[in-house]
């Protein structure tokens, strides 16, 4: 099998950006992106399905299962300017693949004359930032773009690597003419951080000359509360299942607990 993406539906679109927010360290590219999609009111348009993803399936609401998968959406400003949203529920699970779903993206998105990529991730740094003191660091295609992100405050990073697709986006993407860069908010890298997602939004909406007030940034700490209460509720009853099944196995007779 093959990655498979399912159009939705055609939009018009002049002269798109294409704005990559993946899970990752702290969830920040997925917060930032998903953020943005939420409050620009912006419309999904094609799902990206791959054999690159875990091994599992998601179960709705509704009783329904559906696949894994990524989704593009789009917002246009006016006629002569807009952003493709790219968000979903993984990165590829294995080398190959990540460069496999990179490539994927890279020439679906060609199809709409994208020419600049912004992909959105978190810096690791290990330590509990501010809201307000919170860096975003940054590194480009090409020296023209570097420039660009350091007139614009972006800490330009000269060393290490940046691992999974928001990288290899930037990369594969030059090789197709495509000029991009990294932003990554600096976090902890150990939960979900909604203040480096913040910080990355306001450079991004910086650096394309858009309106901050445009974006409601106090729903993204609600949206991740009710998140963490979720994964919590998971959690007890994760170590609630636990222990019953080591109360099974004590157990001399078959129990069924429901």
């Amino acid at each position: 099998m093959k990655s498979i993406i399912k159009v939705l539906h055609e939009p018009e679109l002049e002269n798109p950006i294409l704005i990559e927010g993946l899970p990752g360290i702290g969830n920040v590219g997925k917060l930032a992106v998903n953020l943005m999609i939420d409050e620009l009111n912006a419309k999904k348009f094609a799902e990206l399905y791959s054999p690159t993803f875990p091994d599992h399936v998601i179960i709705e609401k509704d009783g329904l299962l559906r696949p894994l998968r990524n989704e593009f959406y789009y917002w246009k400003k006016d006629d002569n300017f807009s952003l493709i949203f790219l968000t979903g529920d993984y990165q590829s699970q294995s080398v190959r693949g990540q460069y496999e779903l990179s490539e994927d993206v890279i020439n679906f998105v060609k199809k709409y004359n994208v020419k600049k990529i912004f992909a959105l991730g978190g810096f690791a740094t290990g330590e509990v930032v501010e809201e307000s003191k919170v860096r975003v660091f940054g590194s480009a295609s090409d020296s023209e773009m570097a420039s660009f992100l350091t007139k614009n405050g972006v800490i330009l990073e000269d060393k290490g690597v940046i691992v999974g697709i928001t990288g290899l986006l930037i990369v594969l993407g030059k090789l197709k003419e495509i000029q991009g860069a990294c932003l990554l908010g600096e976090t902890s890298g150990s939960t979900l951080d909604a203040n480096a997602a913040k910080a990355v939004v306001k450079m991004l909406l910086k650096l394309l000359n858009l309106e901050e007030t445009d974006i409601d940034f106090s729903r993204l700490d609600q949206k991740v509360e009710e998140i963490k209460q979720a994964i919590e509720k998971k959690m007890e009853i994760d170590l609630f299942e636990e222990k019953d099944l080591e109360l099974l196995k004590k157990k001399d007779k078959p129990s069924y607990i429901g």
